[in-house]
């Protein structure tokens, strides 16, 4: 395709030094991929990478580079790792753990920073949750605030920071407790407190992760004056569209979890109302809005001396700090409805080796009801199959399954059934400023997705990227499908067959 505009966003990261934190998660490493393999004019990414299960950072460093995730990069640019550096440390460490060394390098020669790292984890101890979202933000605007050539900074919060209330602008809004409160709290008690008084602090929130990201959008207005800053704000980040590739996903977060799980015929019924909006977006959508929108404070915060070169002239403060909610129901919206009936259609037609029974779920809307389904579409047949593998020698797992999803259920309560209104405008205008070179190479118009042919890619990604398992077993799969399905009409046969002849036995025994 010939493009008539040069990139400015191209243009912008020329010759640049980057620092990503959270490189090794999905976001970031899907940031890390976009920079490579579009931005090929940037000096030097730096990223942070922390020790890990018995893994160093350097191992952790050499298996960051999926082969198959970053193969355009290394096809086009076999010498691409040159250009990214380890930078060892930790953000659940004062000072994200970094050597002095470290921090002088990254005051020296950074000029864009992507703060990508979060504790996501919605059970996490409320100490373990503000050290990551909430100190660490502290600490990597304090340091940002003395670089020397900063032109950028892009903070990645979630649309959902500030869940307690229905209607959610491209705005701050108050927590209940601001972060160097919050720090001193954690740092004061001791375990035992704190998980006494974590409802009381969480309150509306629904879970510490949301709270502490909350929290963590008051140090970044509080830090965060006079620094070219963004907020990206995304709903549900799922799959990606088409690039690096198409369905690409590595995670079982949000959506994701339940509907493989659904299609993997372990889940039977969901706390969902299948009118209500459900805000996903692609995950290179994100990745594209957070690029632009460090092209645009920079843009707005630096003047070009010179059209052949790279050099830059502060002025004066910027503007306010920038908040982007990237979410798809103001202009594209989906129910849970027609993404589950998408996501159903496509899913049979490319089934699991992996099912365990015919996929197939209810949709409830009324929570206490979805408990009493729960016992005995989830509870009861979960003791009952593991009954039978203790039985015949093999491991028990449904039963902790189940748990385990409840859990996560439990966390989230009935927000299933809620659906929030987000605005979009700030997010809609940084779309309408790029020029039609940079809407090509960094698309994010969430108007461009079509949601029947997303899925069809995200149920082909599940199957690829998260269940390893290739096209040539999908007939095997389609055999183990029908005969599941059959199992499962004949035993709701059985079933409608018992409760017609209870029913008529109490009617014979009441008339």
């Amino acid at each position: 395709m010939q493009l008539e505009h040069p990139s400015n966003i191209q243009r912008f990261f020329e010759g640049s030094t980057v620092f990503i934190t959270g490189a090794t998660g999905f976001l970031g490493r899907l940031i890390l991929e976009k920079l490579l393999r579009t931005c090929t004019g940037i000096k030097t990414i730096y990223i942070l990478v922390r020790e890990k299960k018995g893994k160093s950072p350097k191992e952790r460093y050499e298996e960051l580079f999926h082969p198959i995730l970053f193969g355009e990069v290394k096809k086009e640019h076999p010498n691409f790792l040159d250009n990214v550096i380890l930078m060892e440390g930790d953000c659940a460490l004062p000072n994200l753990g970094l050597s002095e060394q470290s921090r002088q390098t990254l005051l020296n020669e950074v000029n864009c920073v992507f703060h990508c790292a979060a504790n996501l984890r919605f059970k996490e101890k409320i100490r373990t949750a503000a050290y990551i979202n909430v100190r660490a933000t502290k600490d990597i605007l304090m340091l940002s605030k003395n670089m020397e050539n900063l032109k950028s900074f892009v903070y990645i919060s979630t649309a959902y920071s500030t869940c307690s209330k229905q209607e959610i602008g491209e705005e701050f809004y108050e927590p209940t407790i601001t972060g160097d409160k919050l720090l001193t709290l954690v740092g004061a008690l001791n375990d035992d407190i704190l998980e006494r008084i974590t409802p009381v602090l969480v309150g509306k929130w629904l879970n510490p992760y949301l709270f502490t990201k909350s929290v963590a959008e008051e140090v970044v207005k509080t830090y965060g004056k006079g620094l070219p800053l963004n907020i990206v704000r995304p709903s549900l980040i799922n799959s990606t569209v088409t690039e690096p590739l198409a369905g690409w996903i590595d995670n079982l977060y949000g959506v994701a979890g339940m509907t493989i799980a659904s299609g993997l015929g372990v889940i039977r019924v969901g706390p969902i109302d299948s009118s209500k909006l459900v805000d996903i977006v692609p995950a290179d959508y994100v990745t594209n809005c957070a690029i632009a929108a460090a092209w645009n404070s920079g843009y707005k915060t630096t003047d070009v001396i010179l059209d052949d070169t790279n050099r830059f002239k502060k002025r004066s403060n910027p503007a306010n700090i920038d908040i982007y909610n990237v979410v798809s129901c103001t202009q594209n919206p989906i129910t849970w409805g027609e993404l589950l009936t998408y996501v159903r259609k496509h899913g049979r037609q490319m089934p699991s080796t992996s099912s365990i029974w015919y996929p197939f779920a209810f949709m409830c809307s009324s929570y206490p009801l979805y408990r009493v389904l729960v016992f005995f579409l989830h509870t009861i047949p979960a003791y009952i199959v593991d009954f039978l593998a203790y039985c015949i020698g093999k491991q028990p797992m449904l039963v902790k399954i189940y748990k385990k999803i409840d859990t996560v259920v439990d966390t989230v309560g009935d927000s299933l059934l809620v659906t929030w209104n987000f605005s979009d405008k700030n997010t809609q205008g940084l779309w309408k400023n790029l020029n039609e070179t940079d809407k090509h190479l960094f698309n994010f118009d969430i108007n461009s997705v079509a949601w029947d042919d997303y899925c069809y890619y995200y149920a082909k990604g599940v199957r690829l990227y998260l269940l390893n398992e290739s096209e040539d077993t999908i007939p095997s799969a389609r055999k183990r499908q029908l005969m599941f399905q059959i199992l499962h009409y004949a035993l709701v046969g059985v079933l409608l067959f018992g409760l017609f002849r209870l029913l008529t036995l109490f009617s014979r025994i009441l008339f």
